[in-house]
């Protein structure tokens, strides 16, 4: 049964590959040849000439496919096979296998199905199946005596026969050995097979009928564009001719002849063209300020000449590359085709608006100005005069090439300023003359500032035609000159405002602010030619304690010599208050005199001297405060009375004579610079 089975399906497949259904129709002879041999072999079937299984193997069956069959199986398989399948095993087999299971199984299984099973399992399936266990399986269900019966029923030429295309012996006597139910479960596989065919054959000749109408399509589609190209080429080639014989005397298309269109005129026409089109000429001024001027040709005689260029030019043109015109422009010039009167265009261009005095400005150089506490550069005015000689002459230029307008700003037919901003001289002495303008020196006097910069510093500026930038230093001293009257306060007057609120000028004294003017002259020089920008606190050659209160701060001692009363003020406040008795005014030499001082020290005790002769004294005191030259403050031990008007007729050598108490009360409080003011009402 196995056996049965597997040679079916070998004979169909074998009949898949001889009609061609496995491979695609390649060609018409093909085709018709594969439809032919399965043509005849149908006949030979339905006729009976063949077994029906013998007719499928030899339709599917080649050469090749029997070789590799024969390669994968080797001989003595199939001798075993051979010999293991008696014919008892053939009826154990039928016998087992109930007909009607068979039927069942071969009609469940269509043709169709049989062919996806073969494609889909490759020629090692069938080996994998018949497996040496398999085989001796078989064997041992197979005696002796089957294999002898069935080596007398298969001679060993039946297999050669059978690769020979089996002989119609060994095919009837393996039908006969085939029981009935299999001939019928063939009989619908052939009928499948046969529409199959018919099926193919019908394709064959549909894709063969395709194939040619495309064939005749591609011809006839070819054939049309090669007679469209020739025509094409035809048609072009007549166009360039005509072309070439239209343009033999003609200008070529785009051609200009000094900014005039003569395209497609004669020699003869273009001349007639450019005579009437320059009889139109006119020249169109752009002025700096917008405004526009024109001239026309009649202004200045300006006509047409011919001398024969235009035919030269018409004749020197390439009539060969006519097409190229067709987007590219020619220009063409020649020099002595128009004319013009000379004089008349200067008297033209006399008679501009341009040239109105009332309208136009002259030039104006870039200069330097001193803006705020430096220089700056003030750029040039260009103004609109025009020059009249620039201009002829830019004219004479433009009417000969037939130009039509003009810039005078771009053509640079305006008087321009000499000196302009870029100038490197000019920018030179800007630099040279910022480097002592640029200085600011600023000075505090108490709450009052003075500053020295640029406003100041101009003055004292001055330069060459070279540029060169010169100080004069000899404005520096009197600068602090000026510093030193308005701010200095030794041996000034002052307005004093007393204890009781009254005002009282008092002159004289060695106290207050004084300027060392040389230091501070070479010091301030050498700030200013570095440029220097910084506050400062000038060189002194005496100071004060305070810039407030005549100098004097919060912290001085006040003398009344008219009250003979002094106050001790200390940060604002009194701290002592005491009569006293000053110098004898009965005797004008000893009288005490008035000023601001500073108390020079103090000395406790100390001895008081006087080797005048005719006044000569020695004196111990307790408490010793020297404030001008030899009079100065200390106690008086030796008188019982202080204050009124004892200093009229018993007044002491100048000095301030005090009561101990406030006299030690003094000299703890007080200290050198202390500022001591005197004055009489």
């Amino acid at each position: 049964m196995k056996k049965n089975k597997k040679s079916i399906m070998n004979e169909t497949k074998k009949a898949e590959k001889m009609t061609g259904l496995n491979e695609p129709i390649r060609s018409e002879e093909t085709v018709g040849a594969a439809v032919s041999e399965e043509t005849e072999n149908l006949i030979k079937t339905k006729t009976g000439a063949l077994p029906e299984t013998e007719k499928t193997e030899e339709v599917k069956e080649s050469p090749d496919i029997e070789k590799a069959e024969e390669a994968k199986e080797p001989p003595e398989t199939k001798k075993t096979e051979e010999v293991n399948e008696p014919p008892d095993a053939e009826k154990t087999e039928e016998v087992n296998e109930p007909p009607d299971a068979e039927k069942t199984e071969e009609v469940n299984e269509p043709p169709d199905a049989e062919k996806t099973e073969e494609v889909n399992e490759p020629p090692e399936t069938e080996e994998a199946e018949e497996t040496p266990e398999t085989e001796k399986a078989e064997e041992t269900k197979e005696t002796p005596e089957s294999e002898k019966a069935k080596e007398a029923k298969e001679p060993p030429d039946a297999e050669k026969a059978e690769e020979e295309k089996e002989p119609p012996e060994t095919e009837e006597a393996e039908e006969k050995k085939e029981p009935p139910e299999t001939k019928k479960a063939e009989e619908p596989e052939e009928a499948s097979r046969t529409q199959e065919t018919e099926k193919a054959e019908n394709q064959g000749i549909s894709e063969n009928a395709d194939i040619k109408l495309s064939e005749k399509k591609k011809f006839s589609w070819k054939k049309c564009i090669l007679i469209l190209a020739i025509s094409l080429a035809g048609i072009l080639l007549t166009i360039y001719i005509v072309g070439i014989i239209y343009f033999r005397n003609k200008f070529l298309c785009n051609t200009f002849i000094n900014g005039i269109n003569a395209s497609y005129c004669t020699a003869e026409e273009a001349d007639q063209y450019i005579a009437k089109e320059l009889s139109k000429y006119k020249i169109t001024l752009v002025e700096r300020s917008g405004a526009k001027e024109i001239i026309i040709a009649s202004q200045i005689d300006y006509h047409y000449v011919p001398k024969g260029e235009v035919g030269a030019l018409q004749k020197g043109q390439n009539i060969f590359a006519w097409p190229v015109s067709l987007w590219q422009e020619t220009e063409l010039y020649f020099d002595s085709a128009t004319t013009f009167d000379v004089d008349k265009l200067a008297e033209a261009i006399e008679g501009l608006r341009c040239f109105d005095s009332d309208i136009e400005t002259a030039p104006v150089d870039a200069k330097l100005e001193f803006y705020d506490t430096t220089y700056r550069i003030v750029k040039e005015d260009e103004g609109n005069k025009v020059d009249c000689s620039k201009l002829c002459q830019v004219m004479e230029k433009v009417v000969e090439k037939s130009t039509t307008q003009i810039d005078l700003e771009e053509l640079n037919c305006y008087e321009s300023p000499k000196i302009k901003a870029d100038n490197q001289e000019l920018n030179d002495l800007l630099n040279g003359l910022n480097q002592y303008a640029k200085t600011k020196i600023t000075y505090k006097f108490g709450e009052n500032t003075e500053v020295l910069d640029g406003t100041i510093i101009k003055d004292w500026l001055s330069f060459d035609e070279n540029g060169n930038v010169t100080l004069d230093e000899s404005r520096i001293p009197r600068y602090v000159a000026g510093l030193a009257l308005k701010y200095d306060t030794y041996n000034q007057g002052r307005n004093f405002k007393t204890n009781d609120g009254s005002y009282v000028t008092v002159e004289g004294g060695h106290y207050g602010w004084k300027i060392d003017q040389e230091l501070e002259s070479q010091e301030l020089l050498e700030l200013v030619r570095l440029g220097i920008t910084s506050e400062r606190t000038a060189n002194f050659a005496q100071t004060a304690v305070s810039w407030n209160n005549s100098d004097l701060g919060d912290s001085y001692v006040e003398i009344d010599l008219t009250k003979q009363h002094l106050w001790m003020y200390v940060n604002g406040q009194v701290v002592v208050s005491s009569d006293f008795v000053s110098g004898d005014m009965s005797r004008g030499s000893r009288s005490t005199p008035s000023g601001t001082f500073s108390l020079y020290y103090k000395k406790s005790p100390a001895v008081l001297k006087s080797t005048k002769p005719g006044d000569s004294y020695e004196t111990p005191v307790t408490y010793w405060m020297p404030f001008n030259g030899g009079i100065g403050m200390h106690d008086a031990n030796w008188r019982w009375s202080f204050g009124g008007s004892i200093y009229t007729y018993n007044g002491s050598h100048g000095c301030i004579n005090l009561p101990t108490d406030a006299a030690r009360s003094i000299y703890e409080l007080i200290y050198e610079g202390f500022p001591v003011i005197c004055f009489y009402r």
